[in-house]
Protein backbone atom coordinates (compact mmCIF):
# COMPACT_ATOMS: atom_id res chain seq x y z
CA UNK A 1 0.00 0.00 0.00
CA UNK A 2 1.31 3.18 -0.90
CA UNK A 3 -1.27 5.74 -0.19
CA UNK A 4 -4.23 6.55 2.19
CA UNK A 5 -6.81 8.05 0.19
CA UNK A 6 -9.37 11.05 1.07
CA UNK A 7 -11.96 10.19 4.01
CA UNK A 8 -10.40 6.24 3.93
CA UNK A 9 -10.80 5.89 7.70
CA UNK A 10 -13.76 9.36 8.58
CA UNK A 11 -15.98 8.78 11.07
CA UNK A 12 -14.55 5.80 12.50
CA UNK A 13 -14.81 6.87 15.98
CA UNK A 14 -14.27 3.74 17.81
CA UNK A 15 -10.53 2.97 16.30
CA UNK A 16 -8.11 3.17 18.89
CA UNK A 17 -5.18 2.47 17.02
CA UNK A 18 -3.03 1.93 13.49
CA UNK A 19 0.03 1.26 12.40
CA UNK A 20 0.90 2.75 8.67
CA UNK A 21 3.65 0.85 7.19
CA UNK A 22 7.06 2.61 5.65
CA UNK A 23 5.41 2.08 2.06
CA UNK A 24 2.94 4.95 2.54
CA UNK A 25 3.56 7.90 0.69
CA UNK A 26 0.45 9.98 1.11
CA UNK A 27 -2.49 10.83 3.39
CA UNK A 28 -5.37 12.11 1.30
CA UNK A 29 -7.76 14.60 3.11
CA UNK A 30 -9.69 14.09 6.22
CA UNK A 31 -8.26 10.90 6.05
CA UNK A 32 -8.86 10.52 9.48
CA UNK A 33 -11.27 12.71 10.03
CA UNK A 34 -13.66 12.46 13.84
CA UNK A 35 -11.31 9.45 14.40
CA UNK A 36 -12.39 10.42 17.99
CA UNK A 37 -11.01 6.89 19.52
CA UNK A 38 -7.49 7.34 18.54
CA UNK A 39 -5.20 8.27 21.14
CA UNK A 40 -1.59 7.76 18.89
CA UNK A 41 -0.28 8.14 15.29
CA UNK A 42 3.42 7.38 14.12
CA UNK A 43 3.74 8.39 10.59
CA UNK A 44 6.66 6.56 9.27
CA UNK A 45 9.79 8.10 7.30
CA UNK A 46 8.32 7.45 3.73
CA UNK A 47 5.51 9.51 3.60
CA UNK A 48 6.10 13.15 1.95
CA UNK A 49 2.01 13.91 1.82
CA UNK A 50 -0.25 14.44 4.35
CA UNK A 51 -3.63 16.14 2.75
CA UNK A 52 -5.44 19.19 4.46
CA UNK A 53 -7.48 18.14 7.61
CA UNK A 54 -6.05 15.07 7.43
CA UNK A 55 -6.47 14.75 11.47
CA UNK A 56 -9.30 16.63 12.11
CA UNK A 57 -11.54 16.09 14.65
CA UNK A 58 -8.95 13.10 16.36
CA UNK A 59 -9.80 14.49 19.63
CA UNK A 60 -8.32 11.72 21.82
CA UNK A 61 -5.16 11.94 20.32
CA UNK A 62 -2.53 12.77 22.88
CA UNK A 63 0.47 11.40 21.35
CA UNK A 64 2.00 12.35 17.75
CA UNK A 65 5.33 10.97 16.55
CA UNK A 66 7.26 11.32 13.14
CA UNK A 67 10.04 8.99 12.01
CA UNK A 68 13.74 10.85 12.70
CA UNK A 69 14.07 10.02 8.78
CA UNK A 70 11.51 11.53 7.58
CA UNK A 71 12.60 13.87 5.09
CA UNK A 72 9.23 16.39 4.73
CA UNK A 73 7.82 16.35 8.57
CA UNK A 74 9.00 16.20 11.65
CA UNK A 75 7.96 16.12 15.26
CA UNK A 76 10.65 17.92 16.55
CA UNK A 77 11.57 18.37 20.83
CA UNK A 78 9.06 15.46 21.25
CA UNK A 79 6.27 18.28 20.62
CA UNK A 80 3.76 16.15 19.61
CA UNK A 81 2.61 17.70 16.69
CA UNK A 82 3.53 16.80 13.38
CA UNK A 83 5.29 19.82 11.34
CA UNK A 84 6.32 20.45 7.51
CA UNK A 85 10.43 20.83 8.03
CA UNK A 86 10.66 23.25 5.01
CA UNK A 87 8.46 25.51 6.37
CA UNK A 88 8.31 25.35 9.88
CA UNK A 89 4.52 25.12 9.85
CA UNK A 90 2.62 23.33 12.34
CA UNK A 91 0.10 21.80 10.26
CA UNK A 92 -0.82 18.57 12.71
CA UNK A 93 -1.51 19.06 16.63
CA UNK A 94 -3.03 17.58 19.87
CA UNK A 95 -4.13 18.25 23.23
CA UNK A 96 -0.86 17.76 24.60
CA UNK A 97 1.11 19.86 21.56
CA UNK A 98 4.07 22.56 22.82
CA UNK A 99 4.62 24.45 20.14
CA UNK A 100 8.47 24.57 19.59
CA UNK A 101 10.18 28.24 19.27
CA UNK A 102 10.88 27.48 15.98
CA UNK A 103 7.47 27.17 14.73
CA UNK A 104 6.86 30.15 12.44
CA UNK A 105 3.27 29.35 11.33
CA UNK A 106 -0.10 27.66 12.77
CA UNK A 107 -1.91 25.90 9.88
CA UNK A 108 -4.55 25.90 8.68
CA UNK A 109 -6.86 23.76 11.02
CA UNK A 110 -3.99 22.26 13.33
CA UNK A 111 -6.00 21.90 16.24
CA UNK A 112 -9.38 21.56 14.61
CA UNK A 113 -11.99 19.62 17.13
CA UNK A 114 -9.49 19.36 19.82
CA UNK A 115 -12.00 19.66 22.31
CA UNK A 116 -9.56 17.89 25.03
CA UNK A 117 -7.10 21.29 24.38
CA UNK A 118 -7.33 23.57 27.61
CA UNK A 119 -4.20 26.03 26.92
CA UNK A 120 -1.72 26.96 24.17
CA UNK A 121 1.05 28.78 23.83
CA UNK A 122 1.94 30.39 21.01
CA UNK A 123 5.43 31.41 21.06
CA UNK A 124 7.02 34.57 19.10
CA UNK A 125 8.08 32.63 16.30
CA UNK A 126 5.11 32.62 14.93
CA UNK A 127 3.84 35.09 12.33
CA UNK A 128 0.64 33.56 11.20
CA UNK A 129 -2.48 31.79 12.59
CA UNK A 130 -4.04 29.91 9.81
CA UNK A 131 -7.73 29.30 9.01
CA UNK A 132 -10.03 27.30 11.47
CA UNK A 133 -6.86 26.77 13.60
CA UNK A 134 -8.51 26.11 16.57
CA UNK A 135 -12.10 25.80 15.43
CA UNK A 136 -14.01 23.68 18.12
CA UNK A 137 -11.56 23.42 20.59
CA UNK A 138 -14.27 23.82 23.23
CA UNK A 139 -12.18 23.66 26.57
CA UNK A 140 -10.38 26.29 25.45
CA UNK A 141 -10.65 28.70 28.12
CA UNK A 142 -7.39 31.93 27.28
CA UNK A 143 -5.04 32.11 24.52
CA UNK A 144 -2.20 34.28 24.59
CA UNK A 145 -1.58 35.75 20.75
CA UNK A 146 1.75 37.44 20.50
CA UNK A 147 2.83 40.30 18.85
CA UNK A 148 4.71 38.59 16.06
CA UNK A 149 1.10 37.90 14.45
CA UNK A 150 -0.16 40.04 12.06
CA UNK A 151 -3.89 38.76 11.73
CA UNK A 152 -6.31 36.20 12.67
CA UNK A 153 -7.53 34.27 9.43
CA UNK A 154 -11.49 32.82 8.95
CA UNK A 155 -13.08 30.77 12.09
CA UNK A 156 -9.83 30.30 13.49
CA UNK A 157 -11.54 30.35 16.98
CA UNK A 158 -14.55 29.30 15.99
CA UNK A 159 -16.68 27.85 18.42
CA UNK A 160 -14.30 28.08 21.14
CA UNK A 161 -17.36 28.40 23.82
CA UNK A 162 -15.36 28.43 27.30
CA UNK A 163 -12.57 30.74 26.09
CA UNK A 164 -13.23 33.65 28.51
CA UNK A 165 -10.21 35.57 27.28
CA UNK A 166 -8.26 36.37 24.37
CA UNK A 167 -5.55 39.23 23.87
CA UNK A 168 -5.49 41.18 20.29
CA UNK A 169 -2.06 41.99 19.95
CA UNK A 170 -1.19 45.67 18.69
CA UNK A 171 0.70 44.09 15.44
CA UNK A 172 -2.52 42.65 14.23
CA UNK A 173 -4.40 44.93 11.09
CA UNK A 174 -7.15 42.29 10.34
CA UNK A 175 -9.60 40.05 11.83
CA UNK A 176 -11.20 37.37 9.12
CA UNK A 177 -14.76 36.15 9.42
CA UNK A 178 -15.90 34.03 11.86
CA UNK A 179 -12.86 34.51 13.75
CA UNK A 180 -14.37 34.72 17.04
CA UNK A 181 -17.74 33.37 16.04
CA UNK A 182 -19.83 31.25 18.98
CA UNK A 183 -17.26 32.45 21.49
CA UNK A 184 -19.69 32.68 23.96
CA UNK A 185 -17.81 32.85 27.08
CA UNK A 186 -16.10 36.39 26.02
CA UNK A 187 -17.23 39.22 28.36
CA UNK A 188 -15.53 41.98 26.57
CA UNK A 189 -12.95 42.25 23.77
CA UNK A 190 -10.25 45.16 23.15
CA UNK A 191 -9.58 45.77 19.82
CA UNK A 192 -6.21 47.73 18.97
CA UNK A 193 -5.77 50.43 17.31
CA UNK A 194 -4.41 48.89 14.67
CA UNK A 195 -7.00 46.86 13.13
CA UNK A 196 -8.52 48.56 10.31
CA UNK A 197 -11.24 45.76 9.30
CA UNK A 198 -13.45 42.95 11.09
CA UNK A 199 -14.88 40.20 9.00
CA UNK A 200 -18.54 39.43 8.82
CA UNK A 201 -19.82 37.36 11.76
CA UNK A 202 -16.23 37.71 13.56
CA UNK A 203 -17.71 38.12 17.03
CA UNK A 204 -21.34 36.60 15.75
CA UNK A 205 -23.34 34.87 18.69
CA UNK A 206 -21.11 36.12 21.22
CA UNK A 207 -23.89 36.68 23.53
CA UNK A 208 -21.83 37.00 26.77
CA UNK A 209 -19.78 40.48 25.57
CA UNK A 210 -20.76 43.16 28.03
CA UNK A 211 -18.44 45.61 26.47
CA UNK A 212 -16.58 46.27 23.71
CA UNK A 213 -13.46 48.59 23.49
CA UNK A 214 -11.64 50.02 20.32
CA UNK A 215 -9.06 52.06 20.25
CA UNK A 216 -8.51 53.04 16.33
CA UNK A 217 -9.43 56.61 16.20
CA UNK A 218 -10.86 55.92 12.85
CA UNK A 219 -13.49 53.21 12.96
CA UNK A 220 -12.47 49.94 11.63
CA UNK A 221 -14.63 48.52 8.73
CA UNK A 222 -17.22 46.52 9.97
CA UNK A 223 -20.65 44.39 8.42
CA UNK A 224 -23.90 44.24 9.08
CA UNK A 225 -23.17 40.58 10.72
CA UNK A 226 -19.80 41.13 12.48
CA UNK A 227 -21.52 41.62 16.11
CA UNK A 228 -24.26 39.34 14.54
CA UNK A 229 -26.63 38.40 18.19
CA UNK A 230 -24.62 40.70 20.13
CA UNK A 231 -26.88 43.22 22.94
CA UNK A 232 -26.23 46.34 21.22
CA UNK A 233 -27.02 48.59 23.77
CA UNK A 234 -23.61 47.31 25.79
CA UNK A 235 -20.98 49.91 26.01
CA UNK A 236 -18.72 50.39 23.34
CA UNK A 237 -15.37 52.10 24.24
CA UNK A 238 -13.87 54.65 21.98
CA UNK A 239 -10.96 57.06 21.06
CA UNK A 240 -13.31 60.41 22.83
CA UNK A 241 -12.32 62.43 20.10
CA UNK A 242 -14.31 59.89 17.77
CA UNK A 243 -17.16 59.38 19.61
CA UNK A 244 -19.41 61.01 16.61
CA UNK A 245 -17.37 58.77 13.79
CA UNK A 246 -18.41 55.69 15.27
CA UNK A 247 -21.84 57.19 16.11
CA UNK A 248 -22.01 57.41 12.28
CA UNK A 249 -19.83 54.73 10.93
CA UNK A 250 -21.53 51.99 9.15
CA UNK A 251 -22.78 48.86 11.18
CA UNK A 252 -21.25 51.16 14.73
CA UNK A 253 -24.13 53.12 14.58
CA UNK A 254 -26.20 50.64 15.83
CA UNK A 255 -24.62 50.08 18.98
CA UNK A 256 -26.64 53.27 21.05
CA UNK A 257 -24.16 53.10 23.91
CA UNK A 258 -20.62 54.70 22.44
Amino acid sequence: MTSIGDWTFGGCSSLTSITIPNSVASIGNYAFRDCSGLTSITIPDSVTSIGDYAFVGCSGLTSITVDLNNQTYDSRNNCNAIIETSSNTLIVGCQSTIVPNSVTSIGDGAFYGCSGLTSINIPDSVTSIGSYAFNGCSSLTSINIPDSVTSIGDGTFNGCSNLTSINIPDSVTRIDGYAFIGCSSLTSINIPDSVTSIGSYAFGWCSGLTSITSKNATPPTIYSNTFDSVDKSIPVYVPAESVSNYQSANYWSEFTNI
